[in-house]
Formats: C-alpha cells, sequence, structure tokens
C-alpha cells in the first residue's frame, strides 16, 4: 500500500529560513539586500521564493508579523498629524510658585 500521506517539511529548510529571518531581523544579513521582505528573505536563506510562498507559508507569515510587531507606527505620518504636532499648545502648563 503506498504512503499517501503528505511529505514532511524539509528540517534543513526550516532551519535555513529561521536562521535568515534572525540576521534580516537583527540588521546582520549575510547573503542578501537586508530589506525586510520575502525576496530577501529567501535569498538569505539561499532558497527560492516560492518556497516560502508555497511551501513553509507559515514562516512566511510569521516573518511578515515580526516585521509589522517591530515597527508598530507607520513610516508616512499624515500631514493632519504633522500640522497637529507643529501648533503651539493653547493651554500650557502653569507652574504653582510656593509662597
Amino acid at each position: 500500500m503506498p504512503d499517501t500521506r503528505p511529505p514532511r517539511p524539509n528540517a534543513s529548510e526550516i532551519r535555513a529560513i529561521t536562521d535568515a529571518m534572525v540576521r534580516l531581523l537583527i540588521g546582520a544579513p549575510l547573503h542578501s539586500d537586508g530589506k525586510l521582505t520575502i525576496v530577501s528573505l529567501a535569498a538569505e536563506a539561499g532558497l527560492r521564493r516560492n518556497k516560502l510562498t508555497h511551501k513553509h507559508t507559515g514562516l512566511k507569515d510569521l516573518f511578515y508579523a515580526l516585521v509589522r510587531g517591530r515597527d508598530p507606527f507607520p513610516e508616512t505620518v499624515p500631514e493632519s498629524a504633522r500640522q497637529a504636532a507643529a501648533k503651539p499648545d493653547p493651554h500650557p502648563r502653569r507652574t504653582r510658585r510656593s509662597a
């Protein structure tokens, strides 16, 4: 009877991907441009991109979550927020003097 179970993920691929994640997230790439993208992660791991987008989707999702969690603020600030930050405070904090 043939084995119909799906093939188990390659442990060496998983290790290569997780090691590459660490290097990219700490800013010490060895084999890529260091950008926090799937393309760079695949290059850093020495794998083709489709290994991440089709086979190791859980690791791809983990990488995206770690990247998002690392920088919780958007890179661009809306113009309204920039203008609000530039306005002087209409109610400056007053200090009490002791008598």
